[in-house]
């Protein structure tokens, strides 16, 4: 499978993670680099979804399936990255346009981080239109 999708979501992620600009400071992130994190971690969801929502992998499987070792990876990091994904969207409805707390921001970019390197692992490729 194509890992085409790791290219564009880099960018996302490198744009949300560049603090030359001045979007990150020790204690808060910029609004607009939260929101790249969420559009990132959307991406890396929608691809769980699709992932999962595939037949399990067997021993005679010639078609496109679910590795059970990629899934019970996949499984608890979209968890916990929805989890901090609630809490940057909530930060950024809260905060009026201001600068969040960057835990919750740096918790979400580490998490997509992580699905990443999983979905290089096992070639998976994100869905197409995506």
């Amino acid at each position: 499978m194509k890992l085409a999708f790791l290219a564009p979501l880099a960018l996302v992620i490198g744009l949300a993670g560049c603090a030359g600009s001045g979007g990150i400071s020790s204690s808060t992130v910029n609004p607009n680099y939260a929101s790249a994190a969420l559009s990132a971690f959307a991406l890396v969801q929608s691809t769980a979804t699709a992932y999962l929502n595939l037949p399990p992998c067997t021993g005679a499987s010639t078609s496109i399936c679910r590795n059970q070792s990629a899934a019970a990876q996949i499984i608890p990091l979209i968890r916990s990255a929805r989890a901090a994904a609630a809490q940057v969207d909530t930060a950024l409805h809260v905060s009026n346009g201001g600068p969040i707390d960057v835990t919750p921001y740096n918790t979400l970019n580490g998490l997509v981080t992580l699905l990443q390197s999983v979905y290089a692992n096992y070639s998976i490729s994100s869905p197409k239109g995506n």
